[in-house]
């Protein structure tokens, strides 16, 4: 039971730090790639990395997606104890309850939307503010962060479906 609790400390712990690296790694890219910084990149450099920032915020949010699943894991195993322990059996009936949240959507936004609506955000965004830096129009290197967002959606929906089947267990 210690260790259930532990494990969704841990990972919880894990999602946030995560998600500030999320924003460094983005505000890096970005401070680099407008030239902002130390390292003046020519224009093709600069825009290349701005339009890799789709792919930047994909292997973030995966992480994080993986680690939401194993909460959603723990859950759902807690929702099907038939132990006898009394800490067990009031996690069990608190996974019951949220469980009935999320069913009639009494329940608060999900991170997943924040994850999937911030990185969307940065892959059409940061690599539009790259063109205005650097004069360009569009090109045929646009679809770059189009594969970009196009990975995130992907991955946003094998994790959701994921997650719609652990939260039904």
């Amino acid at each position: 039971m210690i260790v259930l609790k532990e494990e969704i400390n841990q990972v919880s712990a894990e999602i946030l730090e995560l998600a500030k690296w999320k924003l460094l790694a983005v505000s890096a890219t970005a401070i680099a790639g407008l030239g902002w910084g130390d390292f003046k990149p020519e224009s093709e450099a600069g825009l290349l990395l701005m339009y890799c920032v789709g792919f930047l915020c994909a292997y973030v949010d995966w992480l994080c997606y993986r680690r939401f699943t194993v909460v959603h894991t723990i859950a759902a195993y807690l929702r099907k104890y038939s132990g006898n322990d009394p800490e067990m059996i009031e996690l069990k009936n608190y996974e019951i309850r949220m469980k009935e949240f999320r069913i009639n959507r009494q329940f608060f936004v999900s991170e997943r939307w924040a994850l999937i609506i911030s990185t969307l955000v940065f892959a059409a965004g940061l690599p539009v503010l790259g063109m205005i830096r650097y004069g360009k129009g569009m090109d045929s290197s646009i679809a770059l962060p189009l594969v970009g967002a196009i990975c995130n959606i992907a991955l946003f929906w094998l994790y959701s479906s994921t997650r719609q089947r652990l939260i039904e267990e």
